[in-house]
């Protein structure tokens, strides 16, 4: 479907490729001498805060942070050529939804400790006057900007989108009590509240629809063509994958029905899997759910939720 906020399989496609460009691109400014630099952006919020209004505030004030004379007079301190900016959001609890920005910077000056030290207490006030001209809350210096140098920017390329937002999903609780979205998504299957009484599946559709459409990684113009990176939009990436794909099996209208009226779409592909153990891969397609395969673990568990609705 396209829809890298709201389907994992689609996610995990996307997420992984976007990592192996992110890598390329990384490795080609490295080659050439160039550095690399992260920043860490966020807000002050709380369980109150209203998570479209922060996640919209948080937009506009990256556009000021990256905008202006002051901007430009640090960046050019910082030594930037090009940016990327990944928007990333979890969820805790006793604080809500924490949406958040982090962002490679592509530098042609290498920094040390103290200049970097005093760059990131400057680029903290910035941001500060970017939080208020956008109206929101304004972060402590302590928290709402973090500078760190090209060590630490390897180890976030090389876990980005994969590595913590999909694979480590099924750990289900985050770092220090907080949920990622798909750590959400699968709770949601048994949907018990969480400790503060609100449902995981709510708050996925709410954090769904508030990030809705937007871009999970940007580069900044012209940087992909510097460094010989392919653009390639999702949905391009989704296609070739599509084009390596093979069907398994073939889902009736009434099994779907089923599937979705009774909320065992995760069940479903258990089934499956338990299915190809005993048939093969190469014959799900061939298998005839309605005559043939009695110890299909399907077919078993589709005639009970048959029988259940003929009840």
């Amino acid at each position: 479907c396209g829809s890298i906020c709201m389907c994992k399989v689609c996610a995990k496609i996307v997420t992984e490729k976007r990592r192996s460009e992110l890598k390329q691109g990384t490795g080609t400014w490295k080659n050439t001498g160039g550095h690399l630099y992260f920043i860490s952006l966020t807000s002050r919020h709380n369980s109150n805060t209203h998570f479209r209004t922060m996640k919209e505030g948080q937009s506009k004030a990256q556009d000021y942070f990256f905008s202006g004379r002051t901007a430009e007079k640090l960046f050019d301190e910082l030594g930037k050529v090009g940016h990327i900016v990944s928007n990333e959001t979890t969820y805790s609890p006793a604080n809500g939804h924490h949406p958040h920005k982090h962002i490679l910077i592509f530098s042609d000056k290498k920094l040390n400790a103290d200049e970097l030290s005093e760059l990131e207490l400057k680029l903290a006030l910035h941001w500060q006057h970017c939080c208020e001209l956008s109206g929101i809350e304004l972060p402590d210096l302590e928290h709402g900007l973090d500078l760190r140098d090209g060590t630490y920017a390897d180890q976030y390329i090389s876990k980005w989108g994969i590595e913590e937002e999909m694979t480590k999903s099924q750990q289900k609780a985050g770092k220090n009590g907080s949920y990622t979205p798909w750590d959400l998504l699968e709770l949601s299957i048994e949907d018990k509240p969480l400790s503060n009484g609100k449902l995981p599946s709510k708050l996925f559709q709410e954090y769904a629809l508030v990030f809705k459409g937007t871009r999970l990684l940007s580069w900044s113009r012209g940087l992909k063509k510097l460094l010989n990176v392919l653009q390639k939009t999702d949905e391009e990436l989704i296609n070739e994958t599509d084009k390596n794909s093979f069907v398994v099996i073939d889902v009736s209208t009434l099994t779907f029905a089923l599937i979705k009226k009774n909320k065992v779409r995760h069940l479903y592909l258990d089934w499956v899997l338990a299915d190809i153990k005993t048939y093969g891969l190469d014959n799900m397609a061939k298998i005839d759910y309605k005559d043939n395969y009695t110890n299909s673990v399907v077919k078993r568990n589709i005639n009970i939720l048959l029988l259940k609705e003929l009840e």
